[in-house]
């Protein structure tokens, strides 16, 4: 295994244990509470992003002799998973910041959301389609899923539709909080829109990454193969943002949005 891939193991197998971490976790709190359908969501998401990576170490880590030297194939398999991922913890994410909006207001954000998501998914299909694959010197898979055009319009998109999430979740989240500032409730309010907020901002921060790491390795051919890492980062905060949920956000979010209503029930929303 050459120096490049040495590292890029290196790095995907930390990233592969914090997420079979979090499956663990996400699978245990279904197994443990109501078994509702966004917990059903969240362990289809992590299962997919955990499929997602073993065949990320399988592809880096074996020849293409072991895909049957079909390496188009092997790269479209993994793209599946990922698509899966995707779509379905990004629809977690949809859920979880219009839930503050009212009526036809929610209504409307989560349809413009789908259908965001829609294009994006549109856009890394397109990539996929596209997509060439070759067998290195080292015998080793190569694909490229055109990073400069389809690949980074779908990470666009992407950044645009949580940037846009994050700002229709903060907003009603400060309103109210400062409609019960000074109470418990608020502190409540303010530890969730923290949480909620960071996560949210590292998975945008990790779509954005993968934009940049051609320019950043392409001077370097030690490091030019890291670009595939920016994958990797991408997908593991994009799930942490749809699948934690810490526990001040378990057991505090209902009592808060009860207040919510009721607030609103008497015009002070």
């Amino acid at each position: 295994m050459t120096q490049v891939r040495e590292q890029m193991f290196f790095i995907l197998g930390m990233f592969l244990v914090l997420g079979m971490q979090n499956s663990l976790a996400v699978v245990r709190r279904y197994i443990d509470g109501k078994r509702n359908s966004v917990d059903a969501l969240m362990v289809v998401a992590s299962l997919a992003q955990l499929g997602d990576f073993l065949f990320l170490a399988s592809f880096i880590g074996f020849q293409a002799s072991a895909f049957g030297k079909n390496c188009y194939a092997g790269a479209v398999g993994g793209s599946v998973l990922y698509f899966v991922f995707q779509i379905v913890s990004t629809t977690i994410l949809i859920i979880r910041a219009t839930i503050l909006l009212k009526g036809n207001m929610q209504l409307a954000a989560r349809i413009m959301g789908f259908l965001v998501l829609f294009a994006s998914v549109a856009s890394n299909v397109i990539g996929t389609v596209q997509a060439t694959a070759v067998i290195d010197a080292d015998g080793f898979c190569s694909v490229d899923f055109d990073w400069h055009n389809t690949n980074n319009i779908a990470k666009y998109i992407l950044t645009g539709l949580y940037a846009a999430l994050l700002i229709a979740f903060m907003v009603p989240v400060a309103k109210h909080m400062s409609i019960l500032e000074g109470s418990n409730a608020a502190e409540k309010l303010r530890r969730i829109a923290t949480s909620f907020g960071g996560r949210v901002s590292w998975a945008i921060i990790g779509f954005l990454l993968p934009v940049f790491f051609p320019y950043i390795f392409a001077s370097s051919s030690t490091f030019a193969g890291l670009q595939a890492v920016g994958f990797i980062i991408q997908n593991y905060f994009g799930l942490l943002a749809a699948t934690i949920v810490d526990d001040s956000e378990k057991k505090e979010a209902k009592p808060d949005l009860a207040q919510k209503t009721s607030a609103m029930e008497r015009g002070r929303v």
